[in-house]
């Protein structure tokens, strides 16, 4: 217990005096197949409305969430990302049809913390090969601490729960948004 309670008074002492360094950010990135077309694909997954039927981190998104964002758009979510609930507002910075699409995110209330999604789509022969990549901000030396301990490995479940559930709804037919076919930006 002794050597406890000195490990924890040396790292005090050390964030506090920034000799101890962290990095800036931290990432977490799932791949899957889909079985359709990557302009279906694009529509759905750029469509926040949607978010919540694969995303398992969404809770809800804000009004006028109902078509695929352009740049320069935004929507508000309410979250539930590794034990921790709030509101993000996702800003669209990039959109590429039926390839790329980017956002930016600012938590509400977050002193700073957010972080930057993109979703990048290939198609192979019948299939698309989705990419979800989730950057996030690390604030301090405690928050890169907590991200080691519990954080990445929560969110890394979460996002591959999530493309897990996306490649389901997409598949069995179950996304509305099969029935508006492919994007035609």
């Amino acid at each position: 217990m002794k050597y406890l309670r000195i490990t924890l008074v040396i790292l005090l002492l050390a964030s506090i005096t920034g000799c101890l360094t962290h990095p800036e950010s931290d990432t977490v990135q799932h791949s899957v197949r889909i079985a359709q077309p990557a302009g279906t694909v694009f529509m759905y997954v750029t469509n926040p409305g949607f978010w919540p039927a694969w995303h398992p981190s969404s809770v809800g998104v804000s009004a006028g969430a109902d078509h695929s964002l352009d740049i320069g758009e935004s929507v508000t979510e309410a979250f539930k990302v590794a034990g921790r609930e709030g509101e993000v507002v996702w800003t669209v910075t990039e959109k590429v049809p039926d390839q790329k699409w980017a956002i930016s995110g600012d938590i509400v209330d977050g002193n700073g913390t957010g972080g930057y999604i993109t979703y990048e789509l290939r198609e192979e022969g019948a299939e698309t090969v989705f990419t979800r990549t989730f950057t996030y901000r690390i604030l301090n030396f405690w928050h890169y601490l907590l991200n080691e301990i519990f954080v990445h490995k929560k969110i890394e479940q979460e996002s591959q729960a999530a493309v897990d559930a996306l490649k389901a709804v997409l598949e069995e037919g179950k996304a509305p948004i099969l029935e508006l076919g492919t994007n035609s930006d």
